[in-house]
């Protein structure tokens, strides 16, 4: 039984890395790498199961759904904002869609604080990045984790209110939140070795401040 659960999973990831190395041109050792970076001990159990989704491709997107349902409609409804007409499958939701193509640039400066000259390619927005420091890869991941969340629950928000929601003030707000929920958790000290020492943040006598904007 124990074999046939190993086996089975070993086949499952397997399968994954054909998906993105075949279909979606993606590096086969990159991936291999990059695997296990959603277990990281300070990202929200939420955001892990985004990205989990996301490498997984089963996050519900419309796409998905009217595969399922026929009675779904499948484009994005970000573009029909902006007046274009694109199916939303997991590839446009976090790479190809106009909204996300002007949030991810900023996020790249952002990352380049904490590690200078990290390109922000197609792999790491999906997968995440590696770092030979070992917080700094930390901080790396969770921001990226952190984004990907915020574009996929803001979807959701558009698709319940109809909304044209600002991605980069949505993700500093959310951001802001739940590194002050991590300050409360960790204390001054462990959280400053991480945050505050890649300039993501500044500890104020009151409150945290982004070091961005």
């Amino acid at each position: 039984k124990v074999y046939n659960i190993l086996r089975s999973r070993k086949s499952a990831v397997t399968h994954i890395m054909n998906y993105w190395v075949e279909r979606k041109n993606f590096n086969i050792l990159d991936i291999r790498k990059t695997l296990i970076l959603c277990n990281s001990k300070f990202i929200e159990g939420s955001a892990k199961n985004i990205h989990f989704g996301i490498i997984h491709r089963f996050l519900h997107t419309h796409s998905r759904q009217a595969y399922i349902s026929n009675d779904s409609d499948a484009n994005c409804k970000f573009c029909l904002l902006l007046g274009n007409i694109n199916r939303e499958t997991i590839i446009h939701c976090f790479l190809d869609c106009p909204k996300v193509m002007d949030f991810w640039p900023k996020l790249e400066i952002v990352l380049n604080l904490s590690e200078p000259g990290l390109i922000l390619s197609n792999h790491v927005k999906i997968f995440g990045a590696l770092s030979r420091d070992k917080i700094s890869q930390l901080v790396l991941n969770y921001l990226i984790q952190n984004a990907q969340k915020c574009i996929w629950k803001n979807r959701q928000k558009l698709e319940n209110r109809d909304l044209d929601i600002d991605l980069w003030y949505d993700f500093k707000e959310r951001l802001l939140f739940n590194m002050n929920r991590l300050y409360r958790m960790m204390g001054r000290n462990y959280f400053a070795s991480h945050f505050v020492r890649q300039r993501i943040v500044k500890i104020s006598r009151y409150k945290l401040v982004l070091n961005f904007v």
